[in-house]
């Protein structure tokens, strides 16, 4: 069983549900989704709808003191990041899993993941490289080498160990400045693989972002998209938005045809979807 965990709040309840579509369309039953619901809409809403492979937890049953006291000291964002560490403990321990992975919730899945899961195999931790284009490579120093979009954890000591001191580095500082190396809750993870040995994920189907697509070779296998000989597994969506029907900002980052048509049109058709189901559920 693939056991993931995410958060989110009005604002990206449509992308969690075209996550959460994306997903029962290629893992069927073998996936749970773990919500962590950052507001009253969101947590009524998810839990009126009642998806059967996803579990849904609200803001409030979940926040402790030291999280609600760095809330009111930092931005809406900054707060959003500081509970990743925190909520994906939570969910091991809750929910007693073996491992469990934190997904953002603009991810998108357009293949199985056990490829993906494969070849973690028994690690207690696993990163994805940013993979910066050549000409964005200097962001590995200002961003960090590894985004935190997928994240794998093993319930394990080594696993747990670091996510109870990614948490408290979380709770000491978590700003969206670039500051000594780090920002945000990813550049804490940047010596992992030195530190705790942590397997830096091979796949580029896995994290093909709007930073790193233009460097990659694509074409169309059967039904799978392949970048180079990788099917694409997942896709970070960043800084998609959605502003009326059928208006859309993809991203900054200049787009490849490829992408903006087998990547980009699919998940566009995926969020009108999820809009639709939001209004008349």
């Amino acid at each position: 069983m693939i056991e993931l965990c995410s958060y989110n709040d009005i604002n990206y309840l449509a992308k969690q549900v075209a996550l959460y579509h994306s997903l029962e369309c290629h893992l069927g039953n073998d996936f749970t989704l773990h919500v962590l619901a950052l507001d009253d809409v969101t947590f009524n809403w998810l839990g009126r709808r009642n998806f059967r492979r996803m579990t849904v937890t609200r803001l409030g049953a979940f926040e402790d003191e030291s999280l609600k006291k760095v809330r009111l000291k930092r931005t809406r964002v900054e707060y959003y990041f500081t509970l990743t560490a925190a909520w994906v403990r939570r969910v091991l321990d809750h929910y007693q899993l073996d491992s469990v992975a934190y997904c953002d919730a603009d991810m998108f899945c357009f293949h199985n993941l056990r490829q993906l899961y494969d070849e973690v195999g028994s690690a207690s931790i696993a990163i994805v490289p940013h993979r910066f284009a050549p000409e964005y490579a200097w962001r590995n120093e200002a961003n960090g080498p590894y985004n935190v979009s997928w994240t794998y954890f093993r319930n394990d000591p080594i696993g747990r160990m670091a996510l109870d001191v990614w948490r408290q580095q979380c709770l000491d500082w978590c700003s969206l400045r670039s500051e000594n190396g780090l920002f945000g809750d990813q550049g804490f993870i940047r010596n992992w693989p030195q530190q705790y040995g942590a397997h830096v994920v091979r796949h580029i189907g896995v994290g093909l972002a709007p930073w790193n697509q233009l460097q990659y070779r694509y074409h169309v296998a059967g039904d799978a998209i392949m970048v180079e000989s990788d099917p694409l597994l997942i896709y970070h969506a960043h800084e998609f938005c959605r502003h009326e029907r059928g208006v859309y900002t993809y991203t900054h980052w200049p787009l490849s045809d490829f992408v903006v048509k087998h990547v980009y049109e699919p998940y566009c058709q995926a969020i009108e979807e999820a809009e639709d189901e939001i209004r008349t559920h």
